[in-house]
């Protein structure tokens, strides 16, 4: 018989991948990629709908929990949803990380997307926080937003044009609060 990864035992296998994914804690779990590409043995065992307890783990790892647990309780906290979320949040934070919904962005995704950041920032204990300056380079996003001619806030057009304030609306106030959040005094 031909040795294979699926061979070994399935906890031994998680542990393995689980440290494979977090070798590096910023960004989206990346390292797991090639376990799942390597045969479909490999890939049964540990794809997302699978083995959501491990892409749990994965989230525990790379984002901050206590806040929603002492919120919700353990009890309301499924492997399910928190694997959803991993799989959300890495979307979400590599839109931001290439400028994408910046600039005149699809109406849809940009609410998602700064809904995300801004419960990432409530919720966050340093990693969350971490995730979204380091990894999304959030900041460098909230600029292009903001003060871009072409930023999806249109706060340059409506100043510069009409001498008002854009308008009291959900989007925009997430947005500001994001930029109140992230941004630092210099910047």
């Amino acid at each position: 018989v031909k040795p294979s990864l699926a061979m070994f035992p399935q906890e031994v296998l998680e542990h393995i991948v689980f440290f494979a994914a977090t070798d590096n804690f910023l960004g989206p779990p990346s390292g797991i990629l090639p376990f799942l590409t390597l045969n479909r043995a490999l890939h049964d065992i540990l794809s997302f709908d699978a083995n959501p307890h491990l892409y749990a783990r994965i989230f525990a790892y790379k984002y901050d929990l206590a806040s929603v647990v002492r919120r919700l309780g353990v009890d309301h906290l499924p492997a399910t949803a928190l694997a959803e979320e991993l799989r959300r949040r890495s979307v979400v934070l590599r839109r931001f990380r290439n400028l994408m919904e910046c600039r005149e962005g699809r109406t849809e995704m940009l609410d998602s997307m700064l809904w995300t950041a801004y419960l990432m920032v409530l919720e966050s204990d340093g990693k969350n926080e971490r995730q979204l300056r380091e990894y999304a380079q959030i900041n460098e996003w909230l600029k292009e937003y903001w003060f871009h001619p072409a930023g999806a806030s249109g706060a340059l057009r409506i100043v510069s044009d009409a001498d008002q304030w854009p308008d009291n609306t959900e989007r925009m106030s997430l947005a500001i609060w994001l930029f109140w959040f992230m941004l630092k005094p210099g910047e």
